[in-house]
């Protein structure tokens, strides 16, 4: 994993309080500086998402969600035994499909079915996934679990914390302060869990319906990032 920190003007930093008397001032009197930093990493998504999907046209509406729910049942069927899925969701919808009258000739239901499990789990049962036809796979996302985001992003604002109380120190004794105490601080995380990654077979799939996927073990990488802003109150 490659790991960077970006540092933004004004300057970077942050601090503890300091045991000093005059640190007791109100922050408001003194000389402030806004001060910034982000410390990101590279790292490898650990977490694979699969979307597939089933399309039949039926006389009527009740018929095609009747179809379309008795291929998601029996997919469900299959992989209700694998403890490692995750989020695993179906879903059916309905569309009309007109003639060239503009008439309702018949009709089309659509059913998704999409899941996640860790690309661990997928290693351990030989890189595949077993679904029923006539679901075919549409999508393939990588991206980083809830668990490894957030002890990435506990240790880079660790990191983050101490870079910034060392640039604090040091932007204090640049300007001739011997002092510095903390005024106000945010602290901010990636927010949004890093963009999934399309796997690279994703659109050869679509155009064929597959029993069975055999994905990449490997899903790349995303960024994690923590910024740390605020403002130091200089003492002399």
């Amino acid at each position: 994993m490659k790991q960077g920190a970006h540092f933004f003007a004004t300057f970077c930093a942050g601090a503890a309080l300091l045991p000093f008397s005059a640190a007791a001032q109100d922050c408001e009197q003194l000389p402030q500086v806004s001060l910034q930093q982000e410390a990101s990493i590279d790292v490898s998504n650990d977490l694979i998402g699969m979307n597939w999907q089933v399309q039949i046209e039926k006389p009527s509406a009740a018929l095609a969600v009747k179809a379309v729910n008795q291929a998601l049942e029996a997919a469900l069927g299959k992989i209700k035994s694998k403890k490692a899925l995750r989020n695993v969701r179906s879903n059916i919808q309905t569309y009309p499909v007109y003639d060239k009258n503009r008439e309702i000739s018949h009709w089309r239901a659509t059913g998704d079915l999409s899941f996640e499990q860790t690309l661990l789990s997928l290693k351990e049962e030989g890189g595949q996934v077993q679904i029923e036809e006539p679901l075919a796979l549409q999508s393939i996302v990588y991206s980083i679990s809830p668990e490894l985001a957030q002890r990435t992003e506990s240790e880079l604002l660790e990191n983050a914390l101490a870079a910034y109380r060392q640039k604090a120190e040091r932007v204090a004794k640049e300007l001739g302060y011997a002092h510095y105490r903390i005024g106000q601080i945010s602290v901010n995380d990636s927010g949004n869990r890093p963009m999934p990654i399309a796997a690279p077979r994703a659109m050869s799939l679509q155009a064929k319906r597959f029993d069975t996927a055999e994905v990449a073990a490997s899903g790349g990488e995303s960024q994690i990032s923590v910024g740390v802003s605020g403002s130091v109150c200089l003492i002399k």
